[in-house]
């Protein structure tokens, strides 16, 4: 059985993870010619599917590190203890309503969790620091791997010009581990990866992490901050303006959050509320 061939294996996952469609092809080619693939079979079949399921075909589509199988669990997780296989249609409307609801008390406890905790730094970087302040905690944990990642990575300059670098980056001595980083200085900070982490999940790599290390960034580049990975993305209404720096009165960031969550809460509670204030607003 070829599932059971350890030279089969290793040559599939040799070919699955290739990072380009060309490299891809070609592997695939050599898998066919080798281990005598046909058309008609399953993975004959599976290779016509390859734009949906191959990472080469797909890296430059975001999808928020999420898989069918993921979102599929996510949503089942949502609808826990509200809904099961004999709810009507009607009664689904209500629970519906009521796992809204729920699921917003659930975030509001995790955002003071947040606000009111200490973040936990593993370096003295300012990058880290910078990350903490604007991410929800689970994409700052996210990050902080990368971060902490990046530091093992080894990085080798192939070719330089006057504003673009290219780079390759990862584990010395494990080429198969190493990615192009290009970095372009002509317009402030501007580095994309071979891996395409940024591109599909919206997150810095550890590749990338590691060049803006090496060059000595002190500030995290804010085209790289996702707004729906921060820690106010959820709150849909601009309810609180903000003030000059100078302004001697200014809310600090936690009791913003405070005010604005429970105007939040209020909006939610009462859609008419919402209406009067966007037209107050307006005048």
């Amino acid at each position: 059985m070829r599932d059971e061939d350890s030279h089969f294996a290793k040559a599939y996952h040799h070919w699955f993870y290739r990072k380009h469609k060309t490299d891809s092809e070609r592997e695939w080619g050599t898998l066919v010619e080798k281990y005598k693939i046909e058309e008609r079979s399953w993975l004959g079949k599976m290779w016509d599917l390859r734009p949906h399921w191959v990472p080469a075909y797909f890296r430059d589509i975001f999808t928020a590190g999420m898989t069918s199988s993921s979102r599929s669990e996510s949503i089942n997780a949502f609808f826990d203890g509200f809904v099961n296989q004999s709810t009507t249609l009607q009664e689904f409307v209500v629970q519906y309503e009521k796992a809204v609801v729920d699921r917003r008390k659930i975030e509001a406890e995790e955002d003071w969790r947040i606000k009111s905790s200490r973040t936990v730094f593993r370096t003295k970087s300012t990058i880290e620091a910078d990350a903490a302040e604007y991410y929800t905690r689970v994409i700052f944990d996210m990050f902080q791997l990368e971060f902490l990642a990046s530091i093992d990575c080894w990085e080798d300059i192939e070719s330089e010009n006057e504003n673009i670098t290219e780079y390759k980056v990862g584990i010395r001595n494990e080429e198969w581990r190493r990615y192009k980083v290009v970095y372009d200085a002509s317009e402030g900070v501007n580095a994309t990866c071979e891996c395409a982490m940024f591109e599909t999940q919206g997150i810095l790599c550890r590749h990338i992490l590691h060049i803006m290390d090496m060059r000595r960034l002190r500030t995290f580049p804010e085209q790289y901050l996702l707004n729906r990975w921060t820690i106010g993305a959820r709150y849909r209404l601009n309810v609180l303006e903000s003030t000059s720096k100078g302004d001697s009165n200014e809310l600090t960031p936690f009791e913003k959050w405070c005010i604005t969550s429970k105007v939040q809460r209020v909006l939610d509670e009462h859609p008419r509320k919402r209406v009067f204030l966007r037209r107050l607003k307006k005048t």
